[in-house]
């Protein structure tokens, strides 16, 4: 009885000191409004199907402006729309490091420019940043207004039709743009993006 109150007040002890330790950050995150949710859980129950999260964030973001803090778990999470913001964040030197929600991506896909962290992270960016500069990209747009328009074409007998599932569409459209600007060719050259292997392997695992 004596060694299990012992273990307790250890614990209560500790977590008492790493709460300590971060007051000073807890007290800035409180200070950004945004809804806390419920103790040790935030606001997960809220957005535990995926259909209805940018439903929840867009009520938060009425709610709350432009930028709020919520919790998912113990973790705070940073929301924001404003342009401005979201420059500062993505051009900061403090903010190249992944969140620990990567880790699991990373066991999936593997170590990448997506789940890379510091300083592996930027030798990737700078050897990839040729491919997106200026005059790259440039090059690309006919290519993108091409499949735009031949997307169009085929959205277009689907209007006055009623509701329509538009996601094989779209997966077509993407993996055809990926395919042209990558590789130089289309995988749809004859009309008929369908029975490609790819899209067959991809419904079909």
């Amino acid at each position: 009885m004596f060694t299990w109150q012992l273990w307790c007040t250890l614990f209560c002890v500790l977590w008492l000191y790493f709460l300590w330790t971060l007051c000073r950050f807890y007290s800035l995150i409180f200070t950004i409004p945004g809804p806390i949710g419920y103790p040790l859980i935030g606001v997960a129950l809220k957005v535990r199907r995926r259909e209805d999260v940018l439903k929840i964030l867009k009520n938060f973001l009425d709610r709350y402006g432009s930028f709020l803090i919520t919790w998912l778990g113990p973790i705070p999470s940073f929301v924001t729309t404003d342009p401005q913001l979201i420059q500062d964040i993505l051009n900061s030197q403090n903010c190249l490091d992944k969140a620990n929600v990567y880790r699991v991506v990373n066991d999936v896909a593997g170590l990448g420019l997506i789940t890379a962290k510091e300083p592996h992270w930027s030798v990737l960016r700078k050897m990839l940043n040729p491919a997106f500069g200026l005059n790259a990209l440039t090059s690309l747009v006919p290519t993108f207004n091409a499949e735009a328009n031949s997307l169009l074409k085929m959205v277009e007998p689907l209007v006055d039709s009623g509701e329509q599932d538009l996601l094989p569409l779209l997966q077509n459209f993407s993996l055809n743009v990926a395919s042209q600007t990558t590789m130089g060719c289309g995988v749809n050259e004859n009309g008929n993006i369908e029975s490609h292997q790819l899209l067959n392997i991809s419904k079909n695992p």
